[in-house]
């Protein structure tokens, strides 16, 4: 089996050689490594590229889901079975990979037969919680809890830092949407491979350690008179394609059932967090606008725009 590695990057100078020397320190190496910049502006990439590392550099930012359609069109491409795909700031432990192939063998035929994706474990870097998979239900999802009685489970939606796909059958279900860019695309992609008949794993076993620089978003207190508020902060263009990109896969993507109970419980929390813009502190203005742009869009279901 001939395993591809993808890294995406965007501006992440700090980061990437590490996660690369990750990737290259696998006791089991993938047979290629495939980076993803999506036009940085740091220098991410202004240091030499080992041999045998391609390089795809994208004129604009095509976010986490473009960059991932891109990293599995050219393993596609390439002839390569599997893309094990990271955020440039994920850094993988050197049996990671092993780990996931041993579980891939060990597999009764049948179940191969119908794997579409095998994940590591992220573990945050900076408190070790686990970031486990998720099962889609109707208007909502719930986190797994793993059995101590095997070290994989099986899940709908996982991360796609640590996620590899078996490109076999992503033939049959496609590609990830490049218009989801940030944020829900793992979930839309999951679903889709759960409709299509296919499972999704994660190998307990098998660890990358995520967001070794820290979170982009975060739960803040803010006080109001007696109460104290749980506020959510995060960068604006996260907000925007947050709520456009929730909205878009309950009320046009979601082929569950109770579909119009599900669309306005969404439509409502949605609503919620254009009230959480009101008490942010920083880029107030900015944060509400892009809420609004993306509630807008979402609701009409314009995936063509951008923030």
């Amino acid at each position: 089996m001939k395993v591809l590695a993808h890294i995406h990057t965007f501006n992440d100078a700090d980061v990437i050689q590490a996660t690369l020397g990750a990737v290259l320190g696998q006791t089991v190496p993938p047979d290629g490594v495939l980076i993803v910049d999506n036009a940085s502006t740091d220098g991410t990439l202004d240091f030499d590229i080992p041999e045998g590392v391609a390089v795809v550099r994208q004129e604009q930012n095509l976010g986490t889901s473009g960059a991932v359609h891109i990293g599995l069109r050219y393993g596609l491409d390439h002839g390569y079975d599997w893309v094990w795909t990271f955020d440039a700031d994920s850094a993988p432990r050197p049996d990671a990979l092993a780990k996931l192939l041993e579980l891939y063998d060990q597999f009764p035929e049948d179940r191969r037969e119908r794997t579409a994706c095998i994940a590591s474990l992220p573990i945050d870097a900076a408190n070790g919680r686990a970031y486990h998979g998720l099962r889609i239900r109707p208007g909502s999802y719930d986190v797994v809890e793993p059995s101590d009685e095997l070290p994989w489970y099986r899940c709908d939606v996982t991360m796609w830092t640590g996620a590899m796909f078996k490109l076999a059958a992503t033939r049959d279900f496609g590609l990830p949407s490049m218009d989801y860019v940030l944020d829900w695309g793992e979930y839309e992609y999951g679903y889709r491979r759960m409709l299509a008949g296919y499972d999704t794993y994660i190998h307990t076993e098998s660890i990358l350690d995520h967001d070794v620089r820290g979170p982009s978003l975060s739960f803040v207190p803010r006080r109001l008179g007696p109460i104290t508020l749980r506020v959510l902060e995060m960068p604006p263009i996260r907000a925007y394609y947050y709520i456009r990109n929730n909205l878009n896969f309950w009320l046009y993507r979601y082929r569950g059932p109770r579909r119009l109970t599900v669309s306005l419980l969404r439509l409502y929390k949605c609503a919620k967090l254009i009230g959480n813009a009101f008490l942010v502190r920083e880029n107030r203005g900015k944060m509400l606008g892009a809420c609004l742009r993306g509630y807008w869009d979402g609701v009409f279901g314009l995936m063509h725009k951008r923030f």
